[in-house]
């Protein structure tokens, strides 16, 4: 039987208590070279989004401070956040965006503060950051309403395989 080693170390909060924090899905860039978890604050847990709850995000550093917000979006769920994470990129990160209702993707450097707003929501981005896959949001919420996002009804719900919707690159 293998040995068991004791992993056991102190433990410190990083996040406020009493408050909504989390991050999203389990392989994205969380952290960055420079100790910066990005974080997803949200006013509840208990329920899914409904078209009108914003998400602020921001960052939770790593040796202790205070959240530091940087942007708020309205195109989020619980199990893949707004696939907020980090590019390569030095102090850039990207997530889902609804605007004056369209969904597409920011790009966002935080210590400059420019935005880059990109014309689909994303699901996965190359490891060199200049490449990234897109869906239809509001056909995966029909199917999976935890990865979609609610904003807007999918226009072609009534059809199987509609010729104008797929991955896109």
């Amino acid at each position: 039987m293998p040995e068991l080693t004791d992993l056991a170390g102190p433990l410190r909060r990083l996040s406020p208590a009493g408050e909504n924090f989390f991050f999203g899905y389990y392989d994205l860039p969380a952290a960055d070279s420079r100790g910066r978890h990005l974080a997803v604050k949200v006013p509840f847990r208990d329920r899914f989004p409904s078209p009108t709850d914003e998400a602020i995000l921001g960052f939770l550093p790593l040796d202790g401070g205070e959240f530091q917000p940087f942007a708020s979006t309205l195109a989020w769920n619980f199990q893949q956040s707004c696939m907020l994470q980090w590019l390569p990129t030095p102090d850039t990160c990207l997530y889902n965006t609804f605007t004056d209702g369209h969904f597409g993707c920011a790009t966002h450097n935080i210590a400059t503060g420019a935005v880059c707003h990109l014309p689909l929501p994303v699901t996965n981005v190359s490891q060199d950051g200049t490449k990234a896959l897109c869906v239809n949001m509001p056909r995966i919420y029909d199917f999976r309403k935890g990865y979609g996002y609610e904003e807007l009804p999918d226009a072609s719900a009534a059809a199987p395989a509609p010729a104008d919707d797929g991955v896109f690159l």
